[in-house]
């Protein structure tokens, strides 16, 4: 499985650079693919999104968004700006589902914060297609685990489906 994931997050690498060519977007992009193949190993096998893991995709957004910015790139600080906006609503949001008992963790809230930020950095076209992808990418897993297990409680890792959604939403 290790083998496959890897191998999957250097085809997505380099669809990404074919993709994005050498815009701001590519290095979070790849970053975002990085730790998120990391975060889906993880979350798969031990139910954990660790600090550690997460660290990198706001580090290379925030260096490149200050480059950006740095370059007087057109709109850029209004770009930045919207993106920690975005993200923080987006955390405010996923805090308060976690205090309602709806089965969000502390690792899920800093993740899908962080994959808000960097998607609503590239457009809010792209945050709303990452957050119809979240949704939509976890209902296959729910569903899954509720035929095989025929229990309502069944926790399900929400790391892989929101760095797929992310990762997606960035290509696009």
């Amino acid at each position: 499985m290790l083998t496959g994931c890897f191998a999957a997050a250097l085809c997505l690498g380099a669809t990404a650079a074919a993709r994005l060519g050498l815009r701001p977007a590519l290095p979070v992009t790849i970053a975002t693919i990085a730790a998120g193949t990391a975060l889906t190993v993880t979350d798969l096998r031990a139910r954990r999104l660790p600090d550690l893991l997460i660290a990198p995709i706001p580090i290379v957004w925030a260096a490149t968004a200050v480059a950006t910015i740095a370059t007087h790139t057109a709109d850029a600080t209004a770009a930045v700006l919207q993106a920690i906006i975005t993200g923080a609503t987006i955390a405010v949001l996923s805090l308060l589902l976690a205090l309602a008992r709806a089965g969000i963790g502390a690792g899920d809230i800093k993740l899908v914060a962080v994959l808000a930020t960097v998607t609503a950095w590239s457009g809010l076209q792209h945050l709303a297609m990452f957050l119809t992808l979240a949704a939509g990418l976890a209902l296959l897993p729910a569903v899954t685990k509720l035929i095989h297990t025929r229990n309502l409680r069944a926790t399900i890792p929400a790391g892989p489906t929101l760095c797929a959604a992310a990762v997606i939403a960035q290509l696009l």
